[in-house]
């Protein structure tokens, strides 16, 4: 007889403690990069300045304090003032006097710049599934759903809000900064150090620097870089071997193992509260496992 109680699956998701491994960075970085090249193909404007514009298209009248819309982006009111410039100069947006206070200003998107995020949106899917090829339908519902589930990740003004692919753009660019900067002042590395040091962590054996620059998705130019970087810091060794006088293996060393724990727990706190927290425990699930299959499609192990 089996005295275990039975588990509810739904229960099993909400409490499951992702976490955000190596492999998830790489379709991280490839996403990230596939968004942004879409929107550098098919747009003028930059990712602050298109990430304003399509956070304005969800205004629940089509108008907006533009304090609340500072506060929704998260900017500061000068940088918001200096990209509505932007917005207005090309037709997209629109500033108004305030109803109840001419001194306050309310903003609007306008036809053209609706009609410019449909376009945009449109290249950004299409760039996606250039760099995410796939004849598999259950993979590509995967990211299908991953893309969806990031879009929940940003803060809306409406209820129903539109494009998906445009919010993933936005919520990968927030969390994309927000990890950089925290992990600057945390342990004084940037985002590909720290990505380094965290797939080294989770391997028993050292690894040749081109063969991490294959599994993270990065030149073996850049990888070596920051091997020189981290080896001056004394995070890693480098290795050589017998075999192969010309290849150049790196390692943690001790001091490496202790910041690696650093980072990654860095890592995990940021997904917690800019991640998970907005998601369902489906969405989570989604979100952890899309790392792995985007390396399985793309020949990256």
């Amino acid at each position: 007889m089996n005295d275990q109680m039975p588990t509810n699956p739904a229960n099993d998701l909400a409490t499951q403690d992702f976490k955000l491994d190596s492999s998830y960075f790489v379709a991280f970085s490839m996403a990230h990069d596939a968004l942004k090249q879409g929107l550098s193909k098919a747009s003028p404007l930059n990712v602050t300045q298109y990430r304003v514009l399509a956070t304005l298209l969800g205004a629940f009248d089509g108008n907006v304090a533009q304090a609340q819309l500072a506060d929704a982006c998260d900017m500061k009111a000068n940088v918001l003032s200096s990209v509505m410039d932007a917005l207005e100069s090309r037709g997209f947006a629109q500033r108004n006097p305030g109803k109840a206070d001419a001194r306050t200003r309310t903003v609007r998107i306008t036809p053209q710049g609706e009609a410019h995020v449909a376009s945009v949106n449109q290249a950004i899917i299409d760039a996606l599934y250039r760099i995410f090829p796939s004849q598999s339908r259950n993979h590509r519902q995967i990211l299908e759903a991953a893309i969806i589930a990031g879009a929940h990740i940003s803060p809306v003004l409406a209820t129903q809000p539109r494009y998906p692919a445009s919010r993933a753009l936005i919520a990968l660019e927030v969390l994309s900064q927000t990890m950089e900067q925290r992990l600057k002042i945390l342990v004084n590395a940037n985002l590909n150090e720290c990505r380094i040091v965290q797939c080294l962590s989770e391997r028993t054996t050292p690894l040749r620097i081109r063969d991490l620059a294959e599994i993270l998705h990065m030149s073996t130019v850049n990888v070596a870089r920051c091997g020189d970087r981290l080896a001056k810091r004394s995070w890693v060794r480098k290795v050589s071997s017998e075999t192969d006088k010309k290849a150049v293996y790196l390692e943690l060393t001790a001091e490496g193992s202790y910041q690696a724990e650093v980072i990654c727990s860095c890592i995990d706190q940021l997904a917690t509260t800019k991640l998970w927290a907005g998601l369902t425990p489906q969405e989570r699930l989604t979100i952890s496992q899309v790392g792995h299959v985007v390396l399985a499609q793309t020949g990256h192990r």
